[in-house]
């Protein structure tokens, strides 16, 4: 009886992993929910392009990061080379509900059907890509600290939790309508000096040249 009991266990278990499993690949990998994604990201990017053209900042776009020695790695969708700051952009297509704090391990996705997912914090996914990009960009012709700022875009259908909106910590979140809107803002009011015209050119050359390559952890 134990012998069954555990094999009824086993086969449970298994069901609700391939459950699990099916639930996440049609979230982010089914063929619509995929194309929806691409539409969104290339919204996103016309946004970033028109306010690049018209500040003179520096767009670089949808490269991987790997690192020597490690399994790690990171995907870039955007990084902005502002007059003050470097941002990280990263695009998440999640319309409906997050709920979560800026400091949880994960956060709560309600799709528009009502279904919850637990996903995992994309602050702190972000925070640390941020961080790997300014360890890479930066060179002796720039020092300030947090120079990339990571920003996360969501569709403008996206209700998101009052906690994750704050911006107290130096994640920033933003709708995809208010985007070029806060980015020019954080341009124009940070009380910091702008930052040398050369060694963001050299900050935007490291980036190009380490797309797509392996760099140190």
């Amino acid at each position: 009886m134990n012998t069954l009991f555990a094999i009824v266990l086993i086969a449970i278990a298994a069901c609700a992993v391939a459950a699990l499993a099916y639930s996440l690949w049609a979230i982010f990998h089914h063929p619509s929910i995929k194309r929806e994604r691409e539409r969104f990201k290339q919204q996103v990017h016309e946004v970033l392009q028109q306010l690049a053209h018209e500040r003179g900042f520096e767009l670089v776009d949808d490269f991987e990061l790997t690192f020597t020695g490690t399994t790690r790695r990171a995907h870039i969708d955007y990084m902005l080379f502002g007059e003050k700051f470097c941002y990280c952009i990263v695009v998440a297509k999640m319309d409906g509900a997050i709920q979560g704090a800026p400091d949880d391990s994960f956060w709560i996705w309600y799709a528009p059907d009502g279904k919850a997912e637990s996903i995992q914090n994309l602050f702190a996914i972000n925070r640390r890509n941020a961080a790997d990009l300014e360890s890479i960009a930066t060179d002796t012709h720039v020092s300030k600290t947090s120079l990339v700022l990571p920003v996360l875009v969501l569709p403008n259908s996206t209700a998101v939790d009052p906690r994750l909106a704050t911006n107290a910590q130096g994640d920033y979140i933003f709708l995809l309508k208010y985007l070029k809107k806060g980015l020019a803002n954080i341009e124009d009011t940070a009380a910091v000096p702008p930052l040398v015209k050369d060694g963001v050119q050299a900050m935007a050359t490291r980036i190009r040249l380490a797309k797509n390559q392996p760099a140190q952890n």
